[in-house]
């Protein structure tokens, strides 16, 4: 497994050049560019904010920057298994030319979403200092740490996704499906006293997704550092995610060029 990730780092001039150029193409002839990873979770958190504000009585200083954080990061979730359905059978050509890594290739499509990401990371660090400063303080210094268990939750998950998604064509369609379930039963954008009052704790208790949004949510929103049970959760999840990953590389790396 050493040899495998020096192998990943050696080739990393290929694969940050293939990020750069995804960027590039996404905001070519933009002129705002990649401010647009900023610019549209705003729009759409104004306006939910607004509507769904009312709706649940949440005062909106705190609800739009819930709604925000729980946008941003559902996004990066939800289209990184999404890209990953895809991003071997995109690269056929460099995996019959060279002979890379084929995990390089689901990091290149994670790690062009993870930098729109932290942009908008850090419009939503700038609204909750501006918006409440009383809650800045030492608790922001898990943030970096929350980042990158959030990339490696992406990473892992795009890359089991692509092994499978060059043997499985429908597999973004049921994705799709699966994540909108998910989405429905999971603090995204509804409060959490929705789930509290009507009985279905449960729901938080046992949902990762709940746990890896409280390691954001806590420093930035509520001024206090994340509980351990959040970080116990998002962490098994990383390294369960990580095993799955693992797994599929060694099975089905080999014959992916039959695939592709």
């Amino acid at each position: 497994m050493s040899h495998y990730l020096f192998r990943v780092y050696t080739s990393r001039y290929f694969w940050w050049n293939l990020t750069l150029a995804d960027l590039r193409f996404k905001y070519r002839r933009s002129y705002f560019g990649v401010l647009w990873s900023i610019f549209q979770p705003l729009a759409m958190t104004m306006l939910l904010s607004f509507v769904m504000g009312r709706m649940f009585k949440m005062p909106m200083h705190y609800f739009a920057p819930y709604i925000f954080s729980g946008m941003i990061m559902w996004e990066l979730m939800l289209a990184s298994v999404i890209a990953g359905c895809t991003t071997l059978v995109n690269a056929g050509c460099y995996i019959h030319l060279f002979n890379h890594p084929m995990i390089i290739y689901s990091l290149r499509s994670v790690l062009a979403l993870f930098i729109n990401f932290l942009y908008a990371m850090i419009g939503l660090l700038l609204w909750c200092i501006i918006a409440m400063p009383e809650n800045v303080g030492i608790t922001y210094i898990v943030l970096p740490f929350s980042c990158f268990i959030l990339f490696t939750w992406c990473w892992a998950g795009a890359t089991i996704c692509s092994f499978l998604g060059v043997r499985f064509h429908d597999l973004p369609q049921c994705l799709v499906l699966l994540m909108q379930a998910l989405w429905f039963v999971s603090p995204v954008y509804f409060p959490l006293n929705l789930f509290r009052d009507g009985k279905m704790t449960f729901l938080l208790d046992y949902n990762p997704v709940y746990h890896i949004l409280e390691l954001f949510r806590a420093p930035l929103l509520d001024g206090v550092f994340p509980a351990w049970t959040h970080w116990s959760w998002s962490l098994g999840t990383m390294a369960a995610l990580w095993l799955m990953a693992v797994f599929s590389i060694g099975c089905f790396e080999r014959k992916t060029i039959y695939y592709v």
